[in-house]
């Protein structure tokens, strides 16, 4: 994190768009979870939503029930909630299966409904079964089989080279609440493991913003935006915008963003779909230990020409990823609406 010292009082402008911020609130009112919504061509995040939320204006007045209550309340989920991902980290096994030439979409797979492998048991969510399907469809309808052996031809060493590049293994941002990526340590594991990452359980966890970049880099053909919150100190930008990282190639980006449109229009997320838009999206189911699953949506539009990439993360919301795919919806039409070309 930078630290900025003034001579004087100067002006800072924020990227946040109050009514973005506001409509992501409303639609998390209730429950708990997280919203982020960010520019995939200069990584301005417009939104970043937490619920439950509280009032920074009566942090001494509420501090008693705040420090106590049993939500978390005083978490910035957004930047600082660490999440099972679910199904929506299927993005990042197939771009680094692609894009390191360890898969190929054509390949098939044989779902019977479960398949021990690797020192574990991978369960798909369809119980009787996708029978033969191969990978493009596999994403499509978000098969866990696929997924198991696609990180396992990944590799681990393939694995962790492209979190590194993701920047999942620091904070998105350089604020205080953010906080890094967790993907186990080395010398813990194991091909069972990996194989459960594959398809976004196993012992990782990532934050609703570094999610938003995963969708972002996908929008941005393969390269990571750069994410900040503050636009300006003093009319000025506050620190040098290094060079977006490349993490996939042009033509990844490409074929993983139109397997996500179909994931919309044909697939899994058609609770995301806006009439006269192209969305490309990635539905999320990330079992818990305690209750129903969380539900997870990460999405870019317009898919020819992204302008606005969305995670949103529901706490218990169900399986399926329809609740987040519905409030990726609301705040990308809201988005595109008020960040028009």
């Amino acid at each position: 994190m930078e630290t900025i010292s003034l001579a004087s009082p100067a002006r800072v402008e924020l990227t946040l768009d109050a009514e973005l911020q506001r409509l992501a609130y409303e639609r998390l009112r209730g429950g708990a979870g997280a919203a982020v919504v960010l520019d995939p061509g200069n990584g301005e995040i417009l939104a970043a939503a937490s619920a439950p939320s509280f009032d920074p204006a009566r942090v001494d007045e509420d501090w008693a029930w705040l420090s106590r209550h049993k939500k978390s309340v005083l978490l910035d989920r957004a930047l600082g909630g660490l999440y099972v991902p679910g199904s929506a980290f299927k993005v990042f096994t197939l771009a680094a299966g692609l894009d390191s030439g360890r898969c190929r979409l054509d390949e098939e797979f044989n779902c019977e409904g479960r398949e021990a492998m690797a020192g574990t048991t991978v369960v798909c969510y369809r119980a009787g079964g996708h029978g033969m399907i191969d990978v493009r469809r596999g994403f499509i309808w978000s098969c866990n089989i696929v997924f198991a052996h696609l990180a396992l031809e990944l590799g681990w060493e393939e694995f962790a080279d492209y979190w590194s590049r993701m920047g999942f293994a620091r904070p998105a941002v350089g604020t205080p609440a953010a906080t890094a990526s967790r993907l186990s340590r080395e010398e813990q594991r194991t091909q069972a493991m990996l194989a459960e990452c594959g398809f976004g359980q196993g012992k990782l966890l990532l934050t609703p913003t570094h999610m938003a970049l995963l969708a972002g880099t996908i929008a941005n053909g393969g390269r990571v935006p750069p994410a900040h919150l503050v636009r300006s100190v003093g009319g000025a930008a506050p620190y040098s915008r290094h060079p977006a990282p490349d993490v996939f190639r042009p033509e990844t980006a490409r074929v993983v963003g139109n397997l996500m449109v179909r994931v919309v229009e044909q697939g899994t997320g058609k609770a995301a779909r806006i009439g006269g838009v192209k969305v490309a999206g990635k539905t999320g189911t990330a079992e818990t230990s305690d209750g129903e699953p969380h539900s997870w949506f990460i999405a870019f539009a317009p898919a020819e020409e992204p302008r606005v990439a969305v995670a949103v993360i529901v706490e218990h919301g169900g399986a399926g990823g329809r609740e987040a795919a519905e409030i990726t919806r609301a705040l990308l039409i809201k988005a595109l609406a008020r960040h028009a070309p």
